[in-house]
This record gives C-alpha cells, sequence and structure tokens, in this order.
C-alpha cells in the first residue's frame, strides 16, 4: 500500500511539473497584481491533487474489500462465515481509516484555500501596486539643437501662467487624462510613514504632494533668484502649442524605459524657452503608474536632474505608489531657483 501511494504521489508531482514547465514555455503577459498569485497557482498544482489522489486510493480500496466479501458469500464454502467476519473487520478497519483521512484531506483543502484566499486578498485587492518603472533621458539642448550640460530654470514673472500642452495621440480616456492632469495640478498632501521610505525616524511620517503645483506653492514665498513657477494650465491639442509639451505615445523604447525630457534652453541665460516630455507605452500605465511618470518627467521640465537618493521621486528608477513630490525635491528647487547652478537632487536624511 506505502508504495502504491509513494506511485501515486510521485505521478502527481511529475505530472504537475509537466505543467508548470508547459506553461513557462508560453509567454503570458500578467499585471504586476496578477504576477503575486502566479506562485500559489503552482503550489496548488502539487498540493490540491495529491490529497484528492489519496481520497480516490482508498475508496478503490473499500471497493476491492467489498467485492471480496461478496465473492465469499457467493462461494458458500465451509469456512465462509470465518472468512466474512475477517473481511467484515478488514473493512471496519478500513473505514474508519477513510473516515480519519477523509477529515485530514477535506481539512487539508479548507486550509489550503484559506491559504490562498488570504494570499490573493492581501496581495491582488488590498495592497497597493508597487511596479518599478524607469525613467530615460533627460536632456539640455541649445537654439541649435546641440547638447549641452548646464543649469537652467524658467524665467517668468511672477503668477504668470505656464502653459502645459497634452498631445493625446493614442486617445485615452477622459481618467487618463485626469490622472496626467492631478499630477500636475493637485494641490493633495500625503503623510508617509518613513519606515517605507528608508529614511531617519522611521516611527515618524513626512509629507508628501500629489501634484507640483501644491507641492511649488508651499514654497513659493521664499526668496529666490528666479520666480518659482506655481501657476498652470493644463490642456489638451493636436499641435505643441505651450510651454511644456506632454506627448502620449504608443511606441515601446528598446531599453525598457517609459518617458524622457527633452528641454531647449537659451544657453547664455540659462533660461528654459520649452520642454517636451515623451511617454512611451502609455497604454500599458494604470492611472498611478501614469501619474507618477508625469510626476518625474514635469520635474526635470522643472530644471531639476536626477536624484541621489534611491527612494526620491526624481531618482532613474521608482516604485509608482511612492511617486511623489518630498521635501527633498522641494529643497533642489529653492537651491536650483536660488542661482546655486546645480540640478542635482541630493537627499539628505
Amino acid at each position: 500500500m506505502k508504495h502504491r501511494i509513494l506511485l501515486t504521489t510521485g505521478a502527481i508531482v511529475g505530472i504537475a511539473l509537466i505543467i508548470i514547465s508547459l506553461l513557462f514555455s508560453f509567454k503570458f503577459s500578467f499585471s504586476s497584481n496578477e504576477e503575486k498569485i502566479i506562485p500559489m497557482t503552482y503550489a496548488s498544482l502539487f498540493f490540491v491533487p495529491i490529497p484528492i489522489a489519496l481520497g480516490l486510493f482508498f475508496l478503490k480500496k473499500r471497493i476491492s474489500s467489498k467485492s471480496k466479501s461478496e465473492q465469499v458469500l457467493s462461494g458458500k464454502t465451509s469456512s465462509a462465515q470465518d472468512k466474512i467476519a475477517s473481511i467484515e473487520r478488514q473493512i471496519q478497519n478500513l473505514e474508519t481509516k477513510n473516515k480519519k483521512n477523509s477529515i485530514i484531506i477535506v481539512l487539508g483543502i479548507v486550509v489550503l484555500a484559506g491559504v490562498l484566499v488570504a494570499y490573493s486578498s492581501l496581495n491582488f485587492i488590498e495592497r497597493p501596486t508597487q511596479q518599478i518603472l524607469s525613467s530615460g533621458r533627460f536632456i539640455v539642448e541649445n537654439l541649435k539643437g546641440d547638447t549641452i550640460k548646464i543649469w537652467v530654470t524658467w524665467h517668468i514673472p511672477k503668477d504668470v501662467p505656464l502653459q502645459v500642452t497634452i498631445i493625446n495621440s493614442p486617445d485615452l480616456p477622459d481618467e487618463r487624462i485626469n490622472a496626467i492632469k492631478e499630477a500636475i495640478v493637485s494641490e493633495k498632501t500625503l503623510a508617509l510613514k518613513n519606515v517605507f521610505l528608508n529614511k531617519e525616524s522611521p516611527s515618524e511620517k513626512s509629507t508628501y504632494y500629489e501634484g507640483w503645483r501644491g507641492a511649488l506653492k508651499s514654497i513659493a514665498e521664499q526668496k529666490t533668484e528666479f520666480n518659482i513657477p506655481t501657476n498652470f494650465v493644463v490642456t489638451t491639442s493636436e499641435k505643441s502649442i505651450g510651454d511644456v509639451i506632454i506627448i502620449l505615445s504608443t511606441a515601446k523604447e528598446a531599453d525598457g524605459t517609459y518617458a524622457f525630457t527633452r528641454t531647449i534652453a537659451d544657453d547664455g541665460a540659462n533660461q528654459i524657452l520649452k520642454s517636451f516630455i515623451t511617454v512611451f507605452d502609455v497604454e500599458s500605465l494604470n492611472n498611478e503608474e501614469l501619474a507618477a511618470v508625469i510626476r518625474h518627467e514635469f520635474g526635470h521640465a522643472m530644471g531639476l536632474a536626477h536624484s541621489t537618493a534611491e527612494e526620491d521621486l526624481m531618482y532613474p528608477t521608482f516604485y509608482s505608489n511612492r511617486a511623489f513630490i518630498s521635501e527633498c525635491d522641494l529643497d533642489a528647487m529653492l537651491s536650483l531657483y536660488s542661482g546655486s547652478k546645480s540640478a542635482e537632487v541630493v537627499c539628505r536624511h
């Protein structure tokens, strides 16, 4: 019996491995949430069939014993009564074992189902996504089209609006366009625990901004050499009209990055004249991811370079659910617009 159980279990595990190999041989496209369910799905291929096979094995054993009993009854031999009694005892013992095994199997399936449901609920529904996004190039060009490495800022009178135009080539729905707008004009704040951002005082919280308007308004009253833009008018158009142009594209970059920013500047005055933000593979990004990419690239459009801190919005790679404007980014803006001649975001914590 033990050998049969081992053989049955081995066969099921082998079949499960073959199924997993076949699944890996095909290229399926899963979202970041769906990928979290895959390990538990593979685990179920091992653990669910095994108790089912054991149940079937014991059922077969019971049927076989009853069949022997019927054969003895029909044979009418002299020792029939003894054999019947012996077989009945075997059947009773087997039924007792089957009941115990059935209870164990049912409990095992219930526990496994509970684990699967809990895991799915925590990872697929309740937990925020943590998609890692990569920013591409950030370049500054002079009026001749040459790439230059200098610090640049906007030179605009206070409260004069900066025109931001979205060119929606893939015709995304309004909710996606609103996600882009909110990443720029929102004045909402949120508090995130430092422990999730590798900052000092992990038990405390830090304030972050969902949109650049609210973030920049919080520092606009401080004295700087150049006025910090705070008034943004965001519209959609089919033409590249405005100061900051956001181009939404369905094309994919070979290096897997989602966007890049190209700024045209007067290198003699270190003045930004126009900025172009291109977002690639835009249809694959959800609202949260699209807003995160826009926040990052709009920081470049304001003149900021990349950050030295891995957890910061302006770092070349960032988590979509943590990509908010920090005090570190605002300190860099104050420094840049105060004439520090450095666009790098340096976080000290």
